[in-house]
């Protein structure tokens, strides 16, 4: 189980963070906005995160990810149960959190190991078919009009915003209507990226937290394609 120390010990160690003791909370922040911080009894840490993409994280991963306060959903921020967390993912959370509130050159200067950097494509014959990377849910469809992959159900629509810049596929922004959520869409939508990016030889950039996340998770469904891991917003 992942507890405050292990977090302090990563959140200690970014630039301009400091630890703050608020209400009998710790807390972490930069300068004075706050990035981190636990419940009275240690076990959920909130943390900064695009709200835009807060219901479909929370929607994948409901017994690990908890939606904030009423009071605090017009912030960047969500929660997530200590327990559920292991090491390389807590790290992957702070960071990113961290990442949010300090400017982007100072946000250069810290990187987070992943498994595999970015991976250099093969020529086709050495790429697997697109079935290896499993399929799609029925019904996700790539909508190049509105540059979005999207998925209608019920009159209501979820969408993973995308880009193409050269071979790059760039996936921005992922939403699921709450009527939809726990239903693994979200993930959908990014497997049908996967595959597109396997289809057209394209390195896929996760810029969209919640996609990165998928990817991450889910190594044997993405199988060879190229990923730029390293990619922000």
């Amino acid at each position: 189980m992942i507890t405050v120390d292990d977090v302090r010990e990563v959140a200690s160690k970014l630039p301009r963070s400091y630890e703050a003791l608020v209400r009998d909370r710790i807390k972490f922040r930069v300068g004075r906005i706050v990035y981190l911080a636990f419940s009275r009894d240690e076990t959920v840490m909130g943390f900064a995160f695009p709200k835009e993409e807060r219901d479909a994280l929370v929607a994948s991963e409901p017994g690990k990810f908890l939606m904030p306060r009423a009071s605090e959903l017009r912030y960047n921020w969500v929660q997530v149960r200590l327990d559920a967390l292991d090491q390389s993912e807590m790290r992957e959370l702070v960071v990113d959190a961290w990442r949010m509130v300090v400017p982007k050159t100072v946000a250069a200067t810290v990187s987070v190991p992943a498994g595999r950097d970015i991976q250099e494509r093969d020529a086709t014959r050495n790429r697997p078919p697109a079935s290896s990377v499993g399929f799609a849910m029925e019904g996700v469809v790539d909508n190049p009009a509105r540059a979005r992959f999207e998925l209608t159900r019920d009159g209501h629509t979820a969408e993973l915003i995308y880009s193409v810049a050269g071979d790059r596929l760039v996936l921005r922004h992922t939403e699921v209507p709450k009527a939809l959520g726990g239903q693994g869409i979200g993930g959908e939508l990014v497997l049908a990226a996967v595959r597109r990016a396997e289809r057209e030889g394209l390195t896929v950039v996760p810029s969209c937290p919640y996609a990165r996340r998928w990817i991450e998770k889910h190594p044997d469904r993405v199988g060879d394609v190229a990923i730029d891991r390293n990619a922000r917003r």
